[in-house]
């Protein structure tokens, strides 16, 4: 017998004599039978030698107590006193009051002295018997909870180990247990069954659980499990915290049970009420038995420990999931007397447990079936963590399909139809009428041929009306060929909606962060020969933006980090899990090299010429590699002691600097090979640019999350730099003036930290992964969670470009060495790619004024804008791009509002917002001629983009001029032929000249009022006059100039305008319609709405078939250039946005919207 085990029998010896006749029966039959008979002989030995032989034997025979009684009420009391007595622990500490006691170990009030504050301080219970055992319980469940930093688990103060004490402290928490949150949950919903108020009533407790699997998820990590998960071991706390109590009986997954601790030699339960406290079916039961009877999972039961694993932890949730839904445990039999823990304990073996809607029906199935996962028997079919069963519960409250529970077709259906209304809608009709029209031709022919039956029959017996037959069978074939054209047409019509829809969906794909993986799958579809007479313009836009980038490749890698080389078209990207480096020749588009770097490699860097790398690995290591010396050495450096999170070397590659996931930072001379600087307090997150070397190498940054602290290699003193609510992967500009970081929300800060003027940049939609300066300019590069790579003007704190095309997260982006290019990639599935730049600053990006008018040259190589009261015109002339700024000579020149080029493209005629007319040479600028001086009064909104054109031949010019009447000018005479139109017609916004048919060209003009005129210049006179209700802001004609498209509020009406009758209506658009477009050669229709959406009709079915998001400010104007492969649109104050079928990497003439260069903000 051992040392220990000779204490435990003394202890058990004094025990036992403490306790009256029955309570000393009851404790005798825990003790296992071998250690029974000791401890009977040593009590009999004992009284014997202070009473008779003959009455000892009979007392102890008997199994009676000894003559000593100490009654467990009395010896609560008296540990009370006791507590009272020595509530001093330490010089520090002192015990305040009795907060809680269960049957092991008790929890104090207490104070210390040295921080004024109190807090918990929990012991063993002073008066069990003393139990190594216990202690090394104890002392195990002090050390598990300390060694988890977790919001959810409180954390561990201190921990007292003396021969005469054992106790540990923490924090001290108010609040109530999630047990008696569901009591009161379950109280105040009633009786109630309506699903949205139980949704209501439940949120707050299933969001709270949701943080508890998220806490177990992490011990899980940690390699802890709990093995007693209950309601009433999880605290919400009075600031909002949900806490995971008691540890006790938690352990290491690798660690197996001691054979003391697998020993059931006096469980808890028992011992609890034999000492008076009040046992509970919810009590945890000790021994080889790890838990709580009413939560425990079948394999804790089982007494086996090799059986215990996450799985049993996430039972344990499952069955604390059933108790809030339904405020009852999932065990029937689990009762509170002594008889019943066996058969409690095998009915939990054998998974007996009651299903949450034999409790309560008025539990939704989803939530129900997601507890009925966590509890199944066989641990193998439960999630496969608590954050899977977390995630799960998550999906539940957002109205999310979950995994444990397969939603009835109907139920799918309804949701599928709920998010795709328009589509399913018109697809719906579209099969309606297919199946209808198929059903009538397959009546009709069906009919048809029983006809030509019954006449052929007729034939073999009436040859004497051969004639006649023949001329009626001749009529039926005919008829025939009618239908089945008619079903041929009609299944057409069909695609053709179906293509519309389609594109529908891809164009909005395409302005969506991430989307431009579903937009390629849709246009893809439409590929093929086959499919060439349904394509239109926004498919070949469509494809062309798919295809926009520079370049793109599949690695099969996930890119956690892009190096680029100084002066050098190589770029090498970092896979952290395959411990490989990928180099790419960006200019010849190949992939030249791999580099296996070793195992466990978590972070890297290499000096600026990439001839040194720096190898952060999962041991705490850091490792430099010398590339260009094949067989030496690696220099090791072993300053850090866990894994590698982040590392860098400076600009001139003499310091480098690494961080731990622990929170130490280290900075060494390289040539020296000393370490020159040690820290803690880095933000503990692997995976994120923590460290950052100054422009000129001689400081460091680093973050703390909330802190930039700063250590300079020159003088060696750390400093405070800059404090934010988050702060991640800080960097500084390239000359060393701003400096930016990732901030709260997924903002981009830019600090100057001479003025102390902080700007916050709001755009992406995730979190944001990668930050970097360009290397010569103000210009941030930011990758995201949300599929896109933004590029930001530091100066105008503006964003400039949007790249969209990833289809998923990017985890990172980089400038090449020139900043001309940009290299982004993320996920294996994705692509890698390369985005050409070099543009960047150029006119596009700038931003326009307030009413950005625009014009076409004839020739559609040239393009004017309106900039306030100058032109500027850009575009490819004698062979190159040039760009020329118009400016009036009088400096007083009012601000244009809408200008047009004449048929020669030598000028250039313009309206202001007071109506005031005049023509300007198209080269020099200089004024030619001044139609009408305008009026006092300003017309905007009458004077739009739209106030004044030249007809096609270039012979009479109109526009609306001062008071808003329309003015039209004969070019040959100067004389206004538009003074013959009645004076009521002065409430005109548009003005428009149809193409010339005949040699004649006809003017369309509307406005405010009710009417819709077209006037014949020929005969001076208004020969058309129709009727369309309200606004009218944009009129187009039809190429061959016998439709006329009106816009009407949020539609487009197309008329014929010979007969003055409705041909159909564009429908569609969700806001006003600011200005129209009818392009000659494409077919299409193009629309600008007030919310930015540019919307597309095909011109012939006026079926819907695009729409792009490409305007965030007040749009102004949209035009189609001559030859119909350009659709430039503009806003106010924002940006000249051109779509294109031409791919981005081809020398466009003018700005162009690609996937490359779609700006946001404008």
């Amino acid at each position: 017998m051992s040392e220990n085990e000779e204490l435990d029998l003394d202890a058990l010896v004094k025990t036992a004599g403490s306790f009256s006749r029955d309570r000393f029966a009851q404790f005798m039959q825990l003790i296992p039978p071998a250690t029974r008979k000791v401890v009977l002989k040593r009590l009999a030995d004992r009284h014997a030698s202070t009473s008779t032989t003959d009455d000892a034997t009979g007392r102890f025979d008997a199994a009676l107590p000894p003559t000593v009684i100490v009654e467990p009420e009395s010896e609560n009391k008296a540990s009370e006193d006791r507590t009272t007595k020595r509530d001093r622990v330490s010089d520090d500490v002192s015990m305040v009051k009795l907060h809680a006691r269960g049957a092991v170990g008790e929890v104090f009030v207490a104070f210390d002295k040295k921080l004024s504050r109190e807090l918990a301080l929990k012991r063993i219970r002073p008066e069990l018997p003393p139990s190594d055992r216990r202690v090394q319980r104890f002392i195990r469940e002090a050390e598990i909870t300390a060694n988890l930093q977790h919001p959810g688990i409180v954390p561990i103060y201190d921990l007292v180990v003396s021969p005469d004490k054992v106790h540990y402290t923490m924090p001290l928490v108010c609040g109530s247990t999630l047990s008696d949150l569901i009591k009161q949950t379950h109280e105040k919903f009633g009786d109630r069954t309506d699903p949205v108020e139980w949704m209501s009533a439940f949120r707050p407790l299933l969001t709270r659980f949701i943080a508890v699997c998220n806490a177990i998820d992490y011990a899980h990590s940690e390699n802890v499990l709990h093995r007693d998960l209950k309601p009433d071991n999880i605290m919400v706390g009075t600031q909002g915290q949900t806490l995971i109590l008691d540890w006790g009986c938690a352990k290491k997954i690798d660690d197996s049970e001691t054979s003391d601790e697998s020993q059931p030699q006096i469980q808890d339960i028992e011992l609890a009420k034999i000492l008076g406290v009040e046992p509970q079916n919810r009590m945890t039961v000790a021994g080889s038995v790890m838990g709580t009877i009413a939560f425990m999972s079948p394999e804790q039961a089982s007494g086996d420990p090799s059986r215990v694993g996450t799985h049993s932890d996430i039972f344990g949730l499952g069955a604390t999931l059933f108790n809030l839904l339904t405020n009852e445990v999932a065990y029937e039999n689990v009762e509170t007397d002594d008889s019943s823990i066996d058969k409690a304990l095998e009915e939990v073996q054998q998974g007996k447990h009651l299903r949450v809607e034999e409790i309560d029906s008025r539990v939704p199935a989803p939530i129900a079936a997601i507890c009925l996962k966590a509890m199944a028997y066989d641990p193998e079919k439960r999630y496969a963590s608590a954050g899977d069963f977390g995630r799960d519960i998550d999906h539940f409250l957002a109205g999310e399909p979950v995994s444990a529970y397969r939603e009835p077709l109907i139920d799918r259906a309804a949701r599928f139809i709920k998010r795709h209304r328009t589509a399913f809608t018109t697809l719906l009709g579209t099969l309606l009428v297919g199946f209808l029209s198929l059903a009538l031709v397959t009546l009709i022919v069906d009919r048809q041929r029983a006809t030509l039956a019954d006449k052929n029959n007729e034939l073999a017996s009436l040859n004497d009306e051969l004639a006649a037959v023949n001329e009626r069978l001749t009529n039926s074939i005919e008829a025939e060929k009618e239908l089945v054209t008619s079903a041929t047409v009609r299944e057409l019509q069909s695609k053709q909606q179906l293509y519309a829809t389609e594109m529908l969906l891809a164009s909005e794909a395409s302005s969506e962060p991430g989307g431009i993986g579903r937009m390629r799958q849709l246009v893809d579809r439409w590929r093929g020969p086959e499919m060439s007479d349904f394509r239109g313009w926004e498919w070949r836009h469509l494809d062309a933006l798919g295809n926009s980038e520079y370049w793109k490749t599949d690695l099969e890698s996930t890119v956690n980090r892009i190096f680029t080389t100084r002066d050098s078209p190589i770029v090498r990207v970092f896979d952290a899990d395959k411990s490989l480096v990928f180099n790419l020749d960006i200019e010849t588009k190949k992939v030249i090299g791999r580099i296996r770097l070793p195992r466990n490699t978590t972070s890297l860097d290499f000096n600026r010429d990439q001839s040194v790398a720096a190898v952060g690995l999962a041991d705490g290591s850091v490792q430099i590699l010398k590339l260009n010396q094949k067989g030496s050495k690696p220099v090791e450096f072993k300053t850090l002691k866990s894994t590698i999170a982040d590392i860098r070397w400076n600009i001139g590659g003499d310091y480098l600097a690494a961080c731990d996931v622990s929170g130490n930072v280290a900075v060494w001379q390289w040539y020296e090979r000393k370490l020159k600087f040690t820290d803690t307090g880095v933000l503990k997150q692997a995976g994120k640019q923590l460290l950052h070397w100054s422009y000129d190498g001689h400081k460091l940054y680093w973050t703390t999350s909330s802190e930039i602290f700063e250590w300079g290699t020159s003088d060696g003193k750390k400093k405070q730099i800059v404090r934010d609510g988050w702060i991640v992967s800080p960097c500084s500009s390239h000359e060393g003036k701003l400096l930016a970081w990732v901030g709260p929300g997924n903002t981009i800060v830019i600090h100057n930290p001479e003025s102390g003027e902080t700007k916050r940049l709001s755009g992406h939609q995730l979190f944001v992964e990668t930050l970097h300066w360009h290397p010569h300019k103000h210009y941030l590069l930011s990758s995201s969670a949300d599929g896109s790579v933004r590029i930001w003007n530091a100066d105008t704190f503006k964003q400039v470009r949007q790249l969209l095309g990833h289809g998923g997260h990017v985890y990172a982006a980089s400038w090449s060495s020139d900043g001309s290019k940009v290299a982004s990639g993320g996920l294996p599935e994705d692509h890698f790619h390369v985005w050409d730049v070099s543009n960047l600053g150029s006119e596009q990006d700038r931003e326009l004024k307030d009413h950005p008018a625009f014009a076409w040259h004839p020739d559609g190589d040239r393009l004017a804008v309106a900039e306030g009261s100058n032109i500027l015109v850009e575009g490819r002339q004698n062979g190159s791009m040039e760009t020329l700024l118009l400016k009036p000579a009088d400096s007083k020149s009012p601000e244009i509002y809408s200008l047009a080029y004449d048929d020669s493209g030598q000028r250039i005629a313009c309206v202001s917002a007071k109506g005031r007319v005049w023509t300007i040479d198209a080269e020099s600028g200089e004024m030619l001629k001044l139609l009408d001086e305008g009026s006092n009064a300003n017309l905007f909104p009458r004077i739009t983009g739209k106030a004044i054109q030249w007809s096609p031949d270039g012979k009479f010019l109109a526009a609306i001029g001062s008071r808003g009447k329309v003015r039209i000018w004969d070019d040959a005479t100067g004389i206004d032929i538009g003074k013959k139109l009645p004076s009521d017609m002065d409430k005109t916004l548009v003005v428009c000249w149809s193409p010339l048919s005949d040699g004649v060209s006809r003017l369309a003009f509307a406005g405010v009022d009710n009417s819709i005129f077209v006037f014949d210049p020929i005969e001076q006179k208004v020969d058309r006059t129709f009727t369309q209700y309200g606004w009218k802001k944009g009129l187009a004609w039809s190429p061959d100039g016998k439709q006329l498209a009106v816009s009407d509020r949020r539609s487009i009406n197309v008329w014929n305008v010979d007969s003055g009758t409705r041909f159909g209506t564009c429908e569609g658009p969700s806001s006003m319609i600011r200005d129209i477009s009818w392009s000659k050669s494409q077919g299409r229709i193009a629309a600008l709405a007030e919310d930015g959406l540019i919307c597309m009709w095909n011109a012939e079915s006026l079926a819907y078939c695009a729409k792009f998001n490409l305007h965030q400010r007040i749009p102004y104007s949209v035009r189609w250039s001559p030859n119909g492969e350009h659709l430039v649109s503009t806003a106010r104050n924002g940006r000249l946005v051109n779509q294109s079928l031409s791919d981005s990497n081809h020398n466009s003439d003018f700005p162009t919207r690609k996937l490359g260069t779609n700006p946001s903000g404008n």
